[in-house]
């Protein structure tokens, strides 16, 4: 299975979340007004990749022979739902620059939480979903 699109979709993912991660240094408050665009671009990527990763990757998994593989593509997707709506509801709490200068320093952990959550599950894919897969012979 060639899984290189993902890879490079959780490099472009990284890449805006440590955009957000500088904007947030610099100051929050200075930075609210670019940091809606760069919320909506991130959000805009992660549901286009994981309608992707869900049609090309976990459905095939989960209709897998193997009931392990097709546990594996349960229990991702159940975790994926999770932060798609942690991030979903993220988003609409910091859907202006004002809400996000309002509350600067729950912005400030709530982003932190959120994509700490999206960045082990990249890593996850990266470090053990992909290779285990490139290891199997049917898949």
């Amino acid at each position: 299975m060639q899984t290189e699109h993902f890879r490079q979709d959780h490099r472009e993912m990284h890449q805006m979340v440590q955009e957000l991660r500088q904007m947030i240094h610099a100051g929050i408050e200075q930075n609210a007004v670019q940091i809606i665009p760069l919320l909506v671009r991130i959000g805009e990527k992660s549901s286009h990749h994981l309608q992707q990763e869900d049609e090309q990757l976990y459905l095939p998994m989960a209709m897998s022979s193997d009931p392990e593989l097709a546990a594996i593509a349960i229990d991702v997707q159940i975790r994926m739902g999770e932060i798609r709506e942690a991030f979903e509801e993220f988003c609409e709490v910091y859907s202006t620059p004002a809400d996000i200068i309002a509350n600067a320093g729950s912005f400030r952990q709530d982003a932190s939480a959120v994509f700490k959550v999206l960045h082990d599950r990249m890593r996850f894919e990266n470090n053990e979903l992909f290779p285990l897969l490139a290891s199997l012979d049917s898949f």
